[in-house]
């Protein structure tokens, strides 16, 4: 589904679409893009939901729900997020693309009232539909990994992670594996600090069900213990970091803060079958696969500006949940969902039709299967962009959907950016807060400037008088792993995390959970 008002032309200024959008008030965290459900209606059984992505301080929310009828159907929101509030007006549409049929633009067909979210955390809050009173709401998690765990068991999760300061300055990072050997112990297995080096003994991790936080302490050697005390929810983190300060007598706690972001799934201790959520130029099959960028995607060949159809994609571990937006051969909006075994970059799923589920200001309804619209095939190249086949249709190109300032454009790189060099142990941090006159980059500092080599590429260069440091490296959801050289020394692997998009919204879960 294309967005009228935040459309991608080449006719269509950056300027004037940024200045379209309006003003922004900062977030205190980074709200997780996927499939969310009214907590209380999470009962196993079929019922409406919601797909909420937010970028660049938007929001598009497609809700997958019922006519008073019992017939499915679909509306969408779409504007600015305020701080952590959104109000905005339920659209519907008519007369889009139905499965096999040729290319057609949808249109408008009113609405149906307004819509108000407020969240809470990165992964919940209040909704209000029309007509209903506010309910809470949270981040779907269909993972399968139990809250005491820090992954499946057999399983590791590959992290990164930010220690700021109070000015939310980065004076640390860690790349963190964690491991689950078995359902009462999970561990890490490895870290790398760029403050205290490599600890590569796994530590056990104790888990508090009441905070709902994880203690890991971390062992680097030579009487440097740290202590990780961390909440995660699928793909983000925040914590803190803390060790005994003994130049002072009596010794003193020192803290600091944790942000992170997920770097992948590994099927094992040893990086063998990898499920990526980040893909550097020196990971590909057979060893790596992509894991799609959970939220709102489209088919790249019907991105025209127009109203349409689209999918919201969300893969956890081994499983893909897909909900369909799109049109009845007569025109009316419906929607198809597809749950399918999610292995090596690939599923293949049936597309489930519901009906007599909830509509808004409605009865509590559960709806129930009425049709089976066919199979679904989707193949992933990278975690942006991948092919689909719907029923009576060739395989077509697909790709996440991006708006507000988005790639190619430099505004889409402004904020506060962290890289991190295992092999050296050099930390840089860039504040890009302003747009090249002389060319489409953005600039920071005295001589940092950041731009976009080719339609997803970002090429990083920061000058000093002593060093010349470049970073070559693909975003996706603010973080990549990508490849640092010095003075055109010999490249090495790079981390990188953006730490605040534009507006200042802190990145992973923000706030503690």
């Amino acid at each position: 589904m294309n967005i009228k008002p935040f459309r991608r032309s080449a006719a269509l200024a950056v300027s004037v679409l940024l200045t379209a959008l309006g003003a922004h008030a900062a977030g205190s965290f980074t709200i997780q893009s996927g499939n969310w459900v009214v907590t209380s209606e999470l009962n196993g059984a079929p019922g409406r939901g919601m797909a909420i992505d937010v970028q660049d301080s938007l929001l598009v929310m497609q809700v997958y729900n019922y006519e008073s009828s019992g017939q499915p159907t679909f509306h969408m929101s779409f504007g600015d997020l305020q701080g952590n509030h959104y109000q905005g007006t339920l659209k519907r549409y008519k007369n889009g693309r139905y499965y096999g049929s040729s290319p057609m633009d949808a249109m408008e067909d009113g609405d149906d009232g307004e819509v108000l979210i407020d969240f809470d955390s990165a992964t919940s809050g209040t909704i209000q539909f029309p007509g209903e009173p506010a309910v809470a709401i949270s981040r779907y998690k269909f993972d399968n990994v139990p809250d005491h765990q820090l992954s499946r068991v057999g399983t590791s999760e590959r992290w990164l992670m930010a220690e700021i300061d109070a000015n939310d300055t980065p004076i640390g990072a860690l790349v963190v594996n964690v491991y689950t050997p078995s359902p009462r112990q999970t561990v890490l297995s490895s870290v790398r600090s760029r403050l205290d080096g490599d600890a590569s003994t796994a530590t056990n991790c104790t888990y508090a069900a009441a905070t709902r936080q994880f203690t890991c302490p971390i062992d680097f050697g030579g009487g440097k213990t740290r202590t990780l005390t961390w909440s995660k929810h699928l793909e983000g983190m925040s914590g803190t970091i803390s060790y005994l300060d003994g130049n002072f007598s009596p010794a003193v706690v020192r803290q600091r803060r944790v942000i992170g972001m997920r770097l992948g799934i590994d099927y094992g201790m040893a990086t063998v079958n990898a499920q990526m959520d980040v893909l550097a130029a020196h990971m590909a099959p057979p060893f790596n696969y992509p894991a799609p960028d959970p939220g709102n995607w489209i088919v790249s060949s019907e991105l025209n500006g127009k109203p349409g159809r689209g999918m919201a994609i969300d893969v956890q571990y081994d499983k893909l949940v897909m909900q369909v937006y799109n049109y009845e051969t007569s025109g009316a909006a419906t929607f198809h969902m597809a749950v399918a075994d999610y292995q090596r970059g690939q599923a293949t799923g049936r597309l489930m039709r519901y009906e007599g589920g909830r509509y808004y200001g409605g009865p509590e309804l559960i709806g129930h299967e009425a049709g089976d619209a066919g199979e679904v095939k989707l193949d992933f190249a990278t975690p942006t962009r991948g092919t689909l086949q719907f029923p009576g249709e060739p395989a077509v190109a697909i790709q996440r959907y991006q708006f507000g300032a988005a790639a190619p454009q430099p505004e889409s790189l402004l904020g506060k950016w962290m890289f991190f060099t295992p092999d050296s142990g050099s930390l840089a941090y860039l504040r890009l807060d302003g747009i090249s006159p002389t060319q489409p980059a953005a600039t920071g500092g005295f001589l940092d400037i950041c731009k976009y080599t080719d339609g997803e590429t970002v090429q990083c260069n920061s000058d000093s008088p002593v060093n010349h440091d470049e970073f070559h490296f693909k975003p996706v959801n603010g973080r990549a792993i990508g490849t640092h050289s010095m003075s055109g020394g010999p490249e090495s692997p790079v981390y990188v995390l953006r730490l605040k998009d534009r507006h200042g919204t802190l990145a992973g879960l923000g706030g503690a959970q």
